[in-house]
């Protein structure tokens, strides 16, 4: 194996757009964002709703995420900013099938530890799958 092949290897990342639900930070796969924006004048599903968490209503700016779906679009009020990343893969750890199991909060799949943070990171579909429920 070539030395440039281990520095494509060691160097592999998941992009992601991270978002905040009070203290703690979430992340999703920034290939399935299609925008973020201003919120619509029409009510849209939060996505604190979706993960069964509080914090939607705190006073804080909010931006429209709008999330390719299997079959269609789906917009999602999220709170700003909204930040673009590349995490390292071996900074990406999946839950275990027994927290996985007794896990309460929806799509959550693994958690990214970085040098400053713990980072939750959700699986779109299985978020998607609450808002096709409401509809």
């Amino acid at each position: 194996m070539s030395s440039d092949s281990a520095d494509q290897q060691d160097s592999a990342t998941l992009e992601l757009v991270l978002f905040k639900v009070g203290q703690h930070r979430f992340g999703v796969e920034a290939s399935r964002i299609r925008s973020s924006g201003i919120l619509p004048d029409y009510a849209i599903p939060s996505i604190e709703s979706l993960l069964s968490l509080s914090g939607g209503e705190n006073g804080r700016r909010r931006q429209c995420l709008t999330v390719k779906g299997r079959n269609q679009e789906y917009e999602l009020s999220v709170e700003a900013p909204l930040e673009l990343c590349a995490l390292p893969l071996e900074t990406i750890h999946p839950l275990p099938a027994a927290v996985t199991a007794v896990c309460t909060l929806p799509g959550l799949r693994a958690l990214a530890l970085t040098d400053t943070s713990l980072i939750l990171l959700v699986d779109l579909n299985a978020l998607l799958a609450l808002v096709e429920g409401c509809s």
